[in-house]
């Protein structure tokens, strides 16, 4: 490089067409060295290497040369290159993406793993990780519950058809029948009962309980005693009243050898009642009645005994005129004809409100226990109903009233003294009603004094008709009247297998062999606690069913010749459905019924179920017959079009749960639910 000593004097101007051609400026030249400057004084001379500008350089670089030395800092100086090298660090350029303000979040939560949501995966409103949700929607018990019977019990009995009863309750609506079935609950479940509270134990859905009418048929499999301290096991459906839920009932009388008939002795029977009393008859079912509701007689309509026992006599008489009209339209033969009666032993008198219930024969018992007197109770019993009229003089009773003013012995011997207990309960003092009672045999605590009036005569009439209220006398009825299942498998066979009655299969069913070919017959589909399956529920005909089965499912459009609506499955789970809770089982005898898991997949609406191994020539039993058919339709539409597959699956559930409910695309493409009621 060459360098050159100026000499002191004026600077001459810098031109700007030097500026504009990008070159170093000098000082005029001296004459000696003219030719390398031009005119203007501009240098034109080779390029040279100045080192101000190396050094400039060298800072613009951090401090660092073009081979990655130090420049200008001795190397010995260690902690001055260190902070050097800092100073250029911090001017390294970094993008916005790359800052980092926070640390990671392994940074923070050693161990845990890391999940990055994109944006546009799901809407921003949903959470990441949701948090775990149970459903509210059945009323369950948290534990098994305490029970009078031993369940190691109840399955041994399963193996007694003659200790077996399958029944189901069938009545209007607010009739009492799931009040009723409380009592049955109540005497079997050792639990903190409020006396002043309506439990309503087999309306186990929210809704039935927001509503106050039950939606679903529910069923309870109970270990009861009669009189004479015999233990029963009986297998009961609670079913819904209201008409637009009768398919349910459908299903439960599908299940049952016998129908409890609970009328409302002011109402009487409805229409409804009577379509399905129809369909019982057809059905073969046996009947038992229960007039309910007797203490309207006297708290709402303030009859007099007298009255009352013609509002009761009308009520029955009413009913047998229904039941001769029904005979007469389906054909009965006169001799297989039932009517209901006090005197045969058939009809029950209760109060499902105030807990109470007797036959004619029970009250005479309670006569004979009371007064400590020796009486042939059914030859009294056959006293207590009727134009029959009791002579004190003679100690006789007589079909003429001795004066103008006697009472009939119904009368007198059974409703007198109910209407005296609700008087002296409602009108008398807490002493003097412990004195009236105490005649009786009933002694109550101090602290049952200070109930309200509906609880102490609860209280009261527990005490007064024994153990429930009453209830042997219930059971007393039901096995009298209702044959038991192997009684009653010949004509279950007639009326549900399609196929030979002369078969192996057949034979198997009708002598309810346990031992025999399985043959299972289901009705009805209840949804899993967590709602996200269903169970399936049926009847064993013959055979038993065991846990871990691999079985034949046929469907209701398999034929022998279409067998395509036939599956396998393999049984995962046995229960006895118990309404809020479930008790598992490891088989299951004929005659019982079950609640089957696992193999729900492949079941539409009914089901007949055989082992695997079976090569008989399996047909199914028939698919159930309803009285009406489903007429009211609604369309549905989901509200977010993307939803349409999560319906679609809801519909189907639907279709599932609901014996009698459609669901199918219209034409039109809508997608609709058809049943027989908007409910």
């Amino acid at each position: 490089s060459v360098v050159r000593a100026r000499r002191p004097g004026p600077r001459a101007p810098r031109s700007s067409t030097g500026a504009l051609l990008g070159c170093p400026s000098r000082p005029p030249p001296a004459a000696m060295e003219e030719n390398l400057y031009d005119e203007f004084g501009n240098y034109i001379g080779p390029e040279i290497e100045d080192e101000d500008e190396d050094e400039e350089d060298d800072e613009w670089l951090g401090g660092r040369g073009e081979e990655g030395e130090d420049r200008g800092r001795g190397d010995d100086d260690e902690g001055a290159m260190d902070v050097e090298r800092e100073k250029g660090g911090d001017r390294e350029i970094v993008l916005h993406e790359d800052k980092k303000y926070y640390p990671d979040a392994e940074e923070v939560f050693q161990g845990a793993e890391a999940i990055v949501q994109m944006e546009d995966t799901q809407p921003l409103t949903d959470p990441i990780i949701a948090p775990v949700r149970s459903k509210n929607f059945d009323l369950l018990e948290k534990k098994m519950p305490d029970t009078t019977f031993d369940f190691n019990f109840l399955a041994g009995l399963m193996d007694k058809p003659n200790l077996i009863r399958n029944i189901c309750f069938l009545g209007a609506m607010h009739h009492g029948k799931t009040l009723f079935m409380d009592l049955l609950v109540m005497n079997t479940h050792e639990k903190d009962w409020k006396i002043n509270k309506e439990v309503r134990y087999t309306d186990s859905r929210l809704d039935e309980q927001d509503r106050g009418i039950t939606i679903k048929a529910s069923s309870m499999s109970l270990v009861v005693q009669d009189t004479k301290d015999k233990s029963y096991l009986f297998n009961v459906m609670d079913t819904p009243g209201h008409s637009n839920f009768q398919d349910e009932v459908v299903a439960a009388m599908a299940v049952s050898d016998g129908v409890v008939l609970l009328v409302d002795c002011i109402v009487g029977l409805t229409q409804h009642v009577e379509r399905m009393m129809r369909h019982a008859l057809q059905e073969k079912l046996h009947f038992v009645l229960v007039v309910n509701g007797i203490d309207r007689l006297v708290v709402e309509l303030k009859l007099p005994p007298t009255d009352a026992y013609h509002k009761l006599r009308h009520c029955i008489e009413e009913i047998n005129e229904t039941l001769e009209k029904l005979y007469d339209n389906i054909g009965t033969e006169v001799d297989s004809r039932t009517y209901f009666s006090p005197l045969k032993g058939n009809v029950l008198f209760s109060s499902s409100l105030f807990r109470m219930m007797f036959t004619l024969e029970s009250y005479a018992v309670l006569y004979s226990d009371v007064y400590n007197v020796q009486l042939d109770a059914k030859q009294f019993a056959q006293c207590l109903w009727g134009d029959l009229y009791f002579n004190q003089e003679t100690g006789k009773f007589q079909k003429t009233a001795p004066d103008a003013d006697q009472p009939r012995s119904f009368v007198q011997f059974v409703l007198e003294p109910i209407y005296k207990v609700f008087a002296h309960c409602l009108g008398e003092e807490k002493e003097d009603l412990a004195q009236t009672l105490s005649e009786i045999g009933i002694y109550l605590h101090k602290k049952d004094f200070d109930l309200d009036a509906r609880s102490l005569l609860k209280v009261v009439f527990q005490q007064f008709f024994g153990a429930g209220g009453g209830l042997a006398s219930f059971i007393d009825m039901i096995v009298a009247n209702i044959p038991n299942p192997k009684e009653n498998a010949a004509f279950k066979c007639e009326r549900l297998y399609s196929g030979d009655q002369d078969g192996a299969v057949a034979t198997d069913m009708k002598a309810l062999d346990h031992t025999g070919y399985l043959m299972v017959h289901t009705v009805k589909n209840y949804h899993r606690p967590d709602c996200n399956a269903f169970d399936v529920f049926g009847r064993v005909m013959s055979g038993t069913l065991f846990r871990g089965d691999r079985v034949k499912i046929f469907g209701e459009a398999y034929t022998l010749d279409d067998d395509e609506d036939m599956t396998i499955r393999e049984v995962s789970n046995l229960w006895i459905y118990e309404g809020r809770y479930r008790v598992e089982v490891s088989h299951v005898p004929a005659g019982n019924w079950v609640l089957i898991g696992g193999i729900e997949s492949s079941i539409k609406k009914t089901s007949t179920i055989t082992t695997a191994s079976n090569d008989e020539e399996i047909e199914i039993f028939r698919p159930l017959k309803f009285p009406t058919s489903s007429v009211i339709k609604v369309a549905i539409e989901p509200l977010q079009p993307a939803e349409l597959p999560k319906m679609v699956d809801g519909l189907r559930k639907v279709d599932k749960a609901y014996p009698l409910a459609k669901t199918k695309v219209e034409e039109s493409g809508e997608h609709v639910i058809a049943g027989c009621g908007e409910l």
